[in-house]
Order: structure tokens, then sequence, then C-alpha cells
């Protein structure tokens, strides 16, 4: 499901095949692979600015408030909700841990079993229902709860199957659909329609982030949310490009490279890069120590590294160790940088 490739973040896959996204589906959620920190080595002896503000329980942001008219001929904006789709559940021997990803297409969690991950659960928003284009191989499966299903499997460049097993694909309500995918062999077609058939859709819960964000460029809309215990993580794209994946049937990439991004991590640090104590700026990255030994890493790719600094200056990173006082997503970013409903 990868809308990006995957650990450079540099070019998009060759039209119509995005390969990067069919090998690695079921593996590893997409945020954890791209979220890699710094994407350059921060000098010690660069320049430092102001630290970016550590609280404990900050006072929550309040979204933008929505006009309303009872006169008003159009609906007002509202924004694009990056809450989850639904909670973790038991699956026979299966659990479906609670998301960690929502983004444009939907919400991904885990599988596992044992303890051990086995694959992958995706809810796809309403209305999308092209789930990979042109990259499926497929066969009916029997209805789930009622509804049309089909066993899929990728068809890689040449028409040569892919490595990875087959998943699942089925209707969870009126024009909506969701997939479970394993990692490569690690669940029979019994264990993936039992993880279907207990799926509620309908008791999602709200998704949070660590970092609030006073500063983003105008131009640029939020497409990614991720969250664990101890890290959050946000991607932004320019408008033009977010409203034009808003258009596509799956609401993926389009192919070419991908020119201009930001992301924003908070979290433990895994690599051996430096962690300055005050927030160093160096090749488009800022980094600075955040309390707890967490890391805050704000970094872009085509934009001004001024305007990477700016953004980086203005995030409030929450205590990482108290979930409970994260905001929601929508509230710890600006509403002008996010998608509307009604446009």
């Amino acid at each position: 499901m990868s809308d990006l490739l995957e650990d450079a973040r540099v070019d998009a896959p060759p039209a119509r095949y995005d390969v990067d996204h069919v090998v690695r589906a079921g593996r590893r959620l997409r945020w954890r692979h791209r979220a890699g920190w710094a994407t350059a080595v921060v000098v010690a002896v660069a320049a430092a600015v102001v630290a970016p503000q550590v609280v404990a329980r900050p006072e929550r942001p309040a979204p933008a408030p929505v006009a309303a008219s009872p006169s008003a001929s159009a609906a007002s904006p509202e924004l694009l909700s990056f809450d989850y789709a639904f909670r973790g559940y038991q699956a026979g021997a299966f659990r479906v841990l609670d998301p960690t990803l929502v983004e444009l297409r939907g919400t991904t969690a885990e599988i596992r079993r044992n303890g051990k991950e086995v694959g992958q659960l995706t809810v796809l928003r309403p209305g999308i229902t092209d789930v990979v284009p042109g990259l499926l191989s497929t066969t009916p499966a029997e209805p789930v709860a009622g509804r049309e299903a089909t066993w899929a499997q990728f068809v890689l460049p040449g028409d040569r199957a892919s490595d990875d097993s087959e998943f699942l694909v089925w209707e969870y309500a009126d024009g909506a659909k969701a997939m479970v995918r394993p990692i490569a062999g690690s669940m029979t077609r019994a264990g993936m329609r039992a993880v279907a058939e207990a799926l509620a859709p309908d008791s999602g819960s709200a998704a949070h982030l660590a970092t609030v964000a006073k500063y983003l460029p105008a131009d640029y809309r939020l497409i990614t949310a991720g969250s664990t215990s101890g890290s959050s993580y946000t991607e932004f794209v320019t408008a033009s490009m977010a409203e034009e994946r808003m258009r596509r049937p799956g609401r993926g990439p389009a192919p070419g490279k991908i020119a201009h991004l930001i992301q924003i991590k908070a979290g433990k640090a895994d690599d051996d890069l430096p962690t300055p104590a005050k927030l160093t700026c160096q090749a488009g990255t800022c980094t600075a120590a955040v309390a707890g030994g967490y890391r805050l890493t704000v970094s872009g790719q085509g934009i001004a590294a001024s305007e990477v600094k700016k953004i980086a200056q203005g995030i409030t990173v929450v205590d990482l160790n108290d979930r409970a006082a994260w905001p929601r997503v929508n509230d710890a970013i600006p509403a002008a940088a996010q998608l509307t409903v009604n446009r």
C-alpha cells in the first residue's frame, strides 16, 4: 500500500506497476519503513536554534471552526478525518492490533499470531474500491457476512506472479472494501476469512499525534499519520498532489518523481546519528533531542531549508511517555494544511 518509494522516498514506481508496493505488501506498516529519521547526517557543530518546546499535558488546540449558515447553498468545508476505522480485536487464533496508520486510502493494523506478525488488515475509506489498479489476478471467494469477496494475488511486470501469498479482498459495507494480506504463506484462507468475518468497522477510535505543528507552508496538505506508543509520524505533500491523489480511484500516487515532501517524526532514534540537544538543521533536515531520550526530526524534499527550519521551530512535542495527553490528528495540524471532504 505504499504511496511512495518506501525507504529512499525519491522516485515513485514506473507507470502502472508499484513494485515496491507489491513486494512489501503485508510485511511491515508503511510509515515504519519511511520514517527513517534523518535524511542527512547532522553535524554537531552546525548552527543551533531554539529547541522545540516539550510539555507534559498541553491544552489541546481547538479545531478550526466550521462556518455554518442556514442560507448557504453549498455544504460548508469539512476536514477529512484522520481517525482510525476500527479497533483491535481477536479473531480465533489471530489478534488484530489497534491500528497505527491512517492515510488517504484508509486504516492499517498488524495481524499477529502467538505474538508474531503474520499479516496486515487494511480497511479502505468508503468509495475507494480500486484496491491496486492493474496489478491483481483474482478469483471469486465465498461471501464474507453476505457480501462479495475475492481472492487476489499481485502480478508483476511480464505477467509474473509475485512471491507474496494471495490475499482476501471483500466488501465490508456498501461501496467500501477491506483487505487481509498475509506475510508470504503465514495465513491460510480460513485464517484470513476469520479475520475478515470478525471485523467491526463501526467501532473506530481517534488517532493521535505527539507533535503539534504551529506552522506548515500554505501549499502543503496532510496525507499520512501514524503513531505507536512513544512515536508518531506525519507526511505532507503539495496541495495539488494531494488533491490529485484524492481524485484517483485508489488514492495512490501517480507515476513519476515525488518532488515535494515534508515529514515530521518524534520517537526513539533507531540509527547511530547524533541527536543534538538544541534544534540543529542541515541539508533540509532538522533534529533535536526531546525529553525522555527521544528525537524530533523534521525533513523536507523539494522545499527551502529555511521553511523546514521554520516548521521545526513551530513544533511542540507532547510528553511521549503520556499518550493520553496527545491531541487528535486533526487538532494537531493547522486546518489550512488539511484536505476537506466538501470541495
